[in-house]
């Protein structure tokens, strides 16, 4: 699975280095409470959750945490609101995400 994640995500450092989600494809909502929750345990539930499926490395996200809580909240925000403020861009191609810096 490791292997996967990195392969897709060097696909798209090579690829698609300047690419954004916003306005491209339509969000995704989801609801919760997320008090400085790391960032792989958010994935998970999001995951788990939706049909979304998020590759990455996890030494790049290590230090990530999400806060936000509400119902229908909008994932993208969240996402472009908490990563690109530590460097970090998402690519979104169909029910793929793909963070990387």
């Amino acid at each position: 699975m490791l292997i996967r994640k990195f392969r897709n995500t060097l696909i798209i450092l090579f690829l698609f280095p300047f690419y954004k989600t916003s306005g491209q494809q339509a969000d995704t909502v989801v609801s919760g409470s997320y008090d400085n929750t790391p960032f792989v345990d958010f994935v998970e539930e999001v995951e788990n959750n939706t049909s979304l499926r998020f590759y990455f490395i996890s030494d790049w996200v290590k230090k990530i945490r999400i806060t936000a809580s509400g119902n229908n909240l909008s994932l993208v925000r969240i996402l472009d609101g908490q990563l690109k403020e530590l460097g970090m861009q998402i690519y979104r191609e169909g029910n793929s995400i793909f963070i990387f810096p």
